[in-house]
């Protein structure tokens, strides 16, 4: 097996463990949770937020770059929690007829 074979292996384990764990949380916890990650990830991944903070400047130049700051902050919130709501779907029962 390759390496690229074991390490895309590991990341389907990897998803398939968090999946897992965000099902048998409530809601409200996976939605603080992801809060959470999509700030850590906006401290983290500076060059994703660089460039986020470039295209809200082209799109929205007439928002001051302290609040393109607060609206990148959001998105990456935005996105993490909507990735973990996505991953809990499977625990939401069929609406009765």
């Amino acid at each position: 097996m390759s390496v690229k074979s074991v390490k895309h292996v590991l990341e389907y384990v990897a998803f398939g463990l968090l999946s897992l764990v965000v099902q048998m949380l409530p809601v409200k916890a996976v939605q603080v949770i992801g809060s959470s990650l999509g700030g850590l990830a906006y401290r983290m991944l500076g060059s994703r937020r660089a460039i986020t903070l470039d295209n809200l400047a082209k799109g929205l130049p007439e928002l001051t770059p302290e609040r393109r700051i607060d609206v990148a902050r959001e998105v990456f919130r935005g996105i993490a929690t909507s990735f973990l709501e996505v991953l809990w779907f499977p625990r939401l029962s069929p609406r009765p007829s």
